[in-house]
């Protein structure tokens, strides 16, 4: 893979469809030998003939990705976020445990309801983890 860089949306420009078109047939991943065509869903990695060819980033904050037990991986965009952000963001199954480590005054839910902030009214300075639910609405409902 390419070095990540620090968060520039610029570096995420590359031409798609040159890349993608290399891949035509499913091919099994490196790591758990799954059959996939771009990238594994399980893995989190491009398959191998996008390898170095997909640009990453480092976020300015951690993220963690909450993701229900229930949502299935092929409907999940998380995994896009972690193949360009690997060392920035984890996707974490929800348990009722599973943000015991969280500190709540140095992070930021994205969830929306009636008391919340647009992001752009954050003071970035004042969080360095990002938590978003990933899940149907009644999962993240739940959760």
């Amino acid at each position: 893979m390419v070095g990540a860089q620090p968060y520039d949306i610029d570096a995420l420009k590359i031409e798609p469809k040159a890349v993608l078109d290399a891949c035509s047939e499913r091919l099994a991943c490196d790591l758990c030998g799954k059959k996939t065509k771009f990238f594994c869903y399980f893995c989190c990695r491009p398959v191998p003939q996008l390898a170095g060819k997909i640009p990453q980033i480092r976020l300015p904050f951690k993220m963690d990705v909450i993701k229900h037990a229930r949502e299935l991986d092929g409907k999940s965009t998380a995994v896009h976020a972690k193949i360009i952000a690997p060392e920035d963001i984890e996707i974490i199954t929800y348990s009722d445990t599973c943000l015991d480590d969280v500190d709540p005054s140095r992070t930021a839910l994205l969830f929306p309801g009636p008391d919340a902030q647009d992001i752009s009214e954050l003071d970035a300075s004042t969080f360095d983890r990002v938590i978003v639910i990933d899940g149907t609405w009644s999962q993240a409902k739940g959760m």
